[in-house]
């Protein structure tokens, strides 16, 4: 026979909340930690043996801890999480599938990983420092992301830095097929999104960058104006997003902008503005990580002149197509 729900310990003076105990589900519940009172330190929830979330709507509020460390599971699932508290990992915390969308300000640390489930938005805002694996599975994880950890964004779901114009921070990153780099480009900043990858970035065939304007009224850019999206500084980066090869230009509010892999020195992905009477071969160049290398110089080293690469749609970072190779 199923086991009946237990009452949760009522909060101590402190603030302390229940232990949850082994195989106990917690879905459609409110899970409340709250800060200590008079001196007393923060409340604890902790998930113990088999325990689990379910779909409940966790909230660590400042001064909170909800620890998942003592748990047996390799991962603990939990509806959402929000609030300013503590979130300690050791394995996987499945987080979202109750599909509510929110906002956790505070610190996720250790050594466990987070997966974003469900169809809402996490928006993580916090320095966080947990060292396992994100995964975005479903919905779209938001905010400022986590530099010690590798990001895989998953078929479903999407990565959205800053909750307004910011910067998402990871080590290695991975755009699975029918994933979504979601930018947003402050065209009166003028500022972008960025993903600041901190280890090889690679984006697979069907990966798609989705590239809005926040200005309520959108302004035109000067041509050559050069719009950084993904930082991978001492790493390579492996792969196109679906339909924009290097230099493709699509049109994004009052601007056109042509899309580099090598931008900026060749470390970046950058977005260069396309008008303001910049001339075809500059906004070219600046859309390749190559500005300021004139008509005639050969950035790559390759024998072949930058406009002769320019003219036949060579690639001055790589591998050219055989047009090009020929006229060597």
């Amino acid at each position: 026979m199923p086991r009946s729900p237990q009452k949760a310990d009522p909060p101590r003076a402190d603030g302390r909340r229940h232990r949850d105990q082994p195989d106990r589900d917690g879905s459609n519940a409110t899970l409340i930690a709250n800060g200590g009172t008079s001196g007393g330190s923060g409340g604890l929830s902790e998930f113990n043996g088999t325990a689990s979330g379910g779909t409940a709507r966790a909230v660590v509020n400042a001064g909170a801890t909800l620890d998942l460390r003592p748990s047996l599971s390799a991962s603990v699932a939990i509806g959402s999480i929000e609030g300013a508290g503590s979130l300690l990992l050791d394995g996987i915390l499945a987080a979202g599938g109750n599909g509510r969308s929110t906002t956790f300000s505070g610190i996720i640390s250790e050594g466990g990983g987070l997966t974003k489930e469900g169809s809402g938005t996490l928006t993580l805002t916090g320095a966080n420092s947990y060292t396992g694996a994100t995964r975005v599975a479903g919905g779209t994880l938001a905010g400022s992301g986590c530099a010690s950890s590798a990001l895989t964004v998953e078929g479903g779901g999407t990565i959205a830095p800053g909750p307004s114009i910011g910067t998402f921070a990871c080590t290695a990153a991975v755009f699975q097929s029918g994933s979504t780099f979601r930018v947003e480009v402050g065209s009166s900043g003028p500022a972008a999104d960025r993903l600041d990858a901190q280890g090889n970035v690679t984006i697979e065939a069907g990966a798609t960058l989705d590239v809005s304007d926040l200005a309520s009224s959108p302004v035109a850019l000067a041509g050559g104006t050069l719009l950084p999206i993904i930082d991978y500084a001492g790493h390579t980066l492996t792969g196109t997003f679906n339909g924009l090869p290097g230099g493709a230009e699509f049109t994004v509010g009052a601007n056109t902008f042509a899309i580099g892999y090598q931008a900026g020195g060749s470390t970046m992905v950058a977005l260069t503005a396309v008008g303001g009477g910049g001339n075809a071969y500059a906004l070219w160049a600046g859309a390749n990580g190559i500005p300021g290398d004139s008509f005639d110089a050969d950035f790559d080293k390759d024998g072949i002149p930058n406009g002769l690469e320019w003219v036949l749609g060579g690639n001055q970072g790589g591998q050219d197509p055989p047009l090009v190779a020929i006229a060597r």
